[in-house]
């Protein structure tokens, strides 16, 4: 054989090794320096199911999944792996999936609870405006007078010098319990269903 062709032969294994390996350097240095995204049913506003950072920090959700809310990310799909949330520190190389909240609505309310403040999951509600979504495991509480005392599923107090009641009815729901907390009136729905509430503040005549 040629001892030309042998050369060029060489030099052209030697490239495609050196190419090679500069391609594998590049690739393994991508994976080092960044932490990818799993939407998990969920895509961004540009529909991309993943989303890649170089941020060692963990990201705010960037995904949406149709009514469904954000709970944390997770080292596995079914969330059986490790739980993060957004600010935690995070290794290079880990992919987070996005885990989901199914949502459900009050279908049917009654909202009367002057003098008192309504939060649901943390935020006030305007009884005027539409109920927030219900999460499978929601939170109210009613804040703004003191003394409560609860029995038998109703909470009461003396406000104007008077006993008042507040019930609450809760329809669908898988369960709901009743519980002082630090003087609060706190109600815990564990639903799996669209519901209806109705909460009362009763003053009597």
């Amino acid at each position: 054989m040629d001892k030309k062709i042998i050369i060029v032969a060489i030099i052209a294994i030697a490239l495609v090794i050196v190419v090679a390996g500069v391609y594998a350097s590049m690739n393994n240095d991508s994976k080092a320096t960044n932490v990818i995204y799993n939407g998990n049913g969920g895509t961004t506003s540009e529909g991309e199911i993943t989303f890649t950072s170089t941020n060692e920090i963990v990201q705010a959700c960037m995904f949406t999944n149709g009514d469904n809310t954000f709970d944390s990310w997770n080292t596995k799909a079914d969330g059986t792996g490790t739980t993060y949330t957004d600010g935690e520190s995070i290794g290079y190389g880990t992919v987070l999936y996005a885990q989901w909240n199914e949502t459900y609505l009050v279908t049917d309310s009654e909202i009367s609870v002057e003098p008192l403040v309504l939060t649901f999951n943390g935020e006030i509600v305007d009884t005027g405006e539409p109920f927030p979504i219900v999460l499978p495991t929601s939170v109210i509480t009613l804040t703004g007078l003191t003394g409560w005392e609860l029995t038998g599923g109703v909470f009461s107090c003396v406000y104007g010098g008077k006993t008042c009641s507040l019930t609450i009815t809760v329809i669908d729901s898988d369960e709901v319990t009743c519980t002082l907390v630090d003087d609060v009136p706190t109600i815990t729905i564990e639903t799996s269903n669209n519901i209806g509430l109705t909460i009362l503040f009763v003053m009597p005549t």
